[in-house]
């Protein structure tokens, strides 16, 4: 399989490629559940978005359990 790169503009880069993202906030839907580590989905869809193409299979090691 041909390895592709990942195009990001500038300003995506830039906004991505700093230590902290503390943009990511727990949904409204995910406030409510009581849980005291609940996993943010904003998280892998971001990491998703950035890391593959449209139409590229990716690994769900968790199986869906949770958030994914």
């Amino acid at each position: 399989m041909p390895k592709t790169q990942i195009q990001l503009d500038g300003k995506t880069w830039l906004q991505y490629s700093i230590s902290i993202w503390s943009d990511i906030r727990k949904s409204t839907t995910e406030n409510g559940l009581g849980h005291p580590a609940i996993f943010p989905t904003m998280l892998p869809e971001r990491l998703i978005s950035i890391f593959s193409h449209e139409e590229d299979l990716v690994l769900d090691p968790f199986a869906g359990s949770g958030s994914t």
